[in-house]
């Protein structure tokens, strides 16, 4: 069976990658829903999240990247979404999105030029991006 996130982890750009380990990977969404918009799946395939191996971590890495978001597209907050049962993909995956208390925080955020390097950039350099690989 062919899973369409293995195969594109397989083959995403590096600069769409947000973080990575050996375990997990979160990166821009394909089709986001506004600027800063994550997926983190694990690397080895499962397809329920009661399958993820160290799922204290997964959590941990989730919790990591929802403030790293936060604080790159100055947002309110981060949604976490799953959506297992009517989801295509069969691969376990959380979207991270951020929110915004107004809607002219969030017309400011999707303003920003090279939106996406500016994002992965402040991701990269945060103090959260430093805590994960500690």
């Amino acid at each position: 069976m062919s899973c369409e996130f293995c195969d594109y982890f397989a083959n995403i750009e590096p600069q769409r990658i947000v973080y990575e380990d050996e375990d997990y990977m979160a990166f821009i969404a394909r089709e986001p829903v506004c600027n800063g918009h994550c997926v983190i799946i694990p690397k080895e395939h499962s397809e329920s999240i009661s399958d993820v191996v160290e799922l204290k971590r997964f959590f941990a890495l989730i919790s990591y990247l929802c403030q790293a978001i936060k604080d790159a597209v100055n947002a309110a907050d981060v949604r976490i979404e799953t959506l297992y049962s009517h989801d295509k993909i069969k691969h376990t995956h959380v979207h991270l999105i951020p929110s915004f208390s107004n809607e002219n925080d969030a017309n400011t955020a999707e303003s920003i030029s090279n939106a996406d390097e500016k994002i992965l950039g402040n991701l990269r350099k945060s103090k959260w991006y430093n805590t994960l690989n500690a």
